[in-house]
């Protein structure tokens, strides 16, 4: 069974009986990164409702991967970790957040002439001044996460190597 409860919501458990159990806790700031990842959207307006006790078998399947491998005599890794984590995350937010009905952001998409014209000005009258992603992808009023792979599909480099 798998229940999910939001952050901001209290929870108690009484339980009775042999059962085992593993709770996973995602941080806001990391469903935040995913969701800007995944949709391309500022992830501080992201919410996830509560779904209390149902089977959802893709949360089946990676607590029993993560609970064998806590079972495994080497140390889990901080990568495994995190890649648990964005999986769940990801997989939250597709079934239970305020965006799941959103079409997911294409990793393929471009930037317009126009965007690309902006930023290149941008960055060219802020060559004195260190530039942030934040601040290119402000210019033309674009996430920074879906700005970067923007700007790499268009010009076939990273935001940094320009």
């Amino acid at each position: 069974m798998t229940a999910i409860v939001p952050a901001t919501e209290e929870s108690a458990w009484l339980s009775e009986g042999p059962h085992e159990m593993v709770h996973f806790y995602l941080a806001s700031p990391l469903v935040g990164e995913v969701a800007a990842e995944i949709y391309g959207v500022d992830g501080s307006d992201v919410e996830i409702q509560e779904a209390a006790f149902h089977i959802d078998e893709s949360v089946a399947r990676y607590a029993m991967v993560f609970q064998q491998r806590l079972r495994d005599p080497e140390p889990v890794t901080e990568l495994e970790l995190n890649a648990i984590a964005h999986l769940l995350s990801a997989h939250l937010l597709r079934r239970y957040s305020n965006l799941a009905c959103r079409p997911m952001s294409r990793v393929d998409q471009k930037l317009s002439s126009a965007e690309l014209r902006t930023v290149t000005d941008y960055i060219e009258a802020h060559l004195d001044s260190a530039l942030r992603l934040s601040e290119l992808a402000a210019a033309i009023g674009m996430n920074q996460y879906r700005f970067a792979r923007a700007f790499q599909a268009t010009t076939g480099d990273s935001p940094h190597s320009t």
